[in-house]
């Protein structure tokens, strides 16, 4: 149960292994007996079954009687899982490395996430995902690394706030990356910023 309230919608029976930390067969066996009960339900998932919980109460019941601790534990096994596998959303890999507080999968993944957003022009999804991933940086400690990613996220807003015509936060973005610049000492981010006053892409 609760690695399905974790999970939060119908997923592999693997992953749901993993998330549990069980063999596939035990994970199984532990699943088919919440089935009767009304507890779970089997849905067609292509080369494997899918697992999902029955009832949003029943989830609820089971997310409540979870300490913090634990609920962490399981989304950052899910994130870490969902991060291995191919073809996986970064935006769901993202939210739960978020909520296992994995910050540097978050960060990687929700960037990823707004990249893919920018280039089908979901311009708000960018944004929100770009700020994410600019949040998870915020938890890490400062490093020549934090630094440059510090300036080139506020640069991938700069397209999908322009085309949002949101100028007032795309300047904003562009001046907070220069102090992150000037510490790193990097020529050609330090050339990014000095040209930050300019809002057009």
């Amino acid at each position: 149960m609760e690695a399905l309230a974790v999970l939060g919608e119908p997923s592999p029976e693997g992953l749901v292994a993993e998330t549990i930390g069980l063999d596939a067969e035990a994970a199984s066996e532990s699943l088919g007996r919440l089935a009767p009960a009304g507890l779970a339900r089997v849905e067609a998932g292509g080369a494997e079954r899918l697992r999902a919980g029955c009832h949003a109460l029943y989830m609820d019941v089971a997310i409540i009687g979870m300490s913090q601790t634990r609920r962490r534990v399981l989304h950052a096994r899910v994130a870490a899982s969902l991060a291995a596998t191919p073809g996986a959303e970064p935006s769901a890999v993202a939210r739960h490395a978020r909520l296992g507080e994995d910050w540097r999968r978050m960060l990687d993944f929700a960037r990823e996430a707004g990249r893919r957003a920018a280039a089908r022009n979901a311009n708000r999804a960018a944004v929100g995902h770009f700020s994410e991933a600019l949040e998870a940086l915020d938890r890490l400690p400062e490093s020549e690394e934090t630094l440059a990613l510090a300036v080139d996220l506020r640069f991938d807003l700069r397209n999908p706030l322009f085309r949002l015509g949101r100028i007032a936060e795309l300047r904003a973005r562009l001046e907070e990356a220069g102090p992150p610049a000037e510490r790193l000492g990097d020529p050609a981010r330090l050339g990014q910023s000095d040209t930050s006053r300019n809002p057009s892409p």
